[in-house]
């Protein structure tokens, strides 16, 4: 089984905690009554009970360990290369493959770093890709036995098509 870095972590095997932004610390606003009568307003400074002050969370997806198991559902690229000029170089075209998804395990983009998916078992489809923040897709709602295109939450189009069935495994495609 060959294994890779992490994609959610970068291989460090913890995220920083997302109640204290790593600061191992929470503020929270207070208020007491002054001598003089009125309220005041101060802010304390807790440990984080989200990470126990550490300002780390183990990352869920390698479970710590900073790598996770190869999935094997990337596309390979194309053996046949293709000419893109009539120039003695040439250079290898890659053309979209379709793979099945297998829950629970990342799918890379064969030619990007820093874009993956991963199906998880419960329906949601997590996507990351090296330019925006990772998004999650819930399927039950797609429309069923046909190719979509995903889009993120400002409408950028994402590297990923997917397909849905009424019955089987869901179906991926890199663009």
């Amino acid at each position: 089984m060959t294994l890779s870095t992490c994609m959610r972590c970068n291989g460090r095997g913890f995220n920083n905690c997302t109640a204290c932004a790593g600061a191992g610390s929470t503020r929270i606003q207070r208020s007491r009554l002054g001598f003089n009568g009125r309220t005041e307003y101060y802010y304390q400074q807790l440990p984080c009970s989200g990470c126990a002050a550490t300002g780390r969370i183990r990352c869920v997806f390698c479970n710590g360990a900073g790598r996770v198991p190869q999935s094997g559902t990337k596309p390979q690229p194309t053996q046949n290369p293709v000419a893109q000029d009539a120039s003695p170089t040439t250079q290898a075209v890659w053309i979209p493959q379709e793979f099945k998804f297998v829950p629970e395990q990342f799918a890379r983009h064969p030619s990007t770093d820093g874009t993956w998916a991963t199906l998880w078992q419960s329906g949601a489809l997590d996507v990351g890709v090296s330019w925006m923040p990772a998004g999650r897709f819930y399927l039950d709602g797609f429309q069923r036995d046909r190719w979509l295109n995903l889009t993120g939450e400002k409408g950028e189009v994402l590297p990923l098509r997917i397909f849905v069935p009424s019955a089987g495994a869901v179906r991926g495609m890199w663009v």
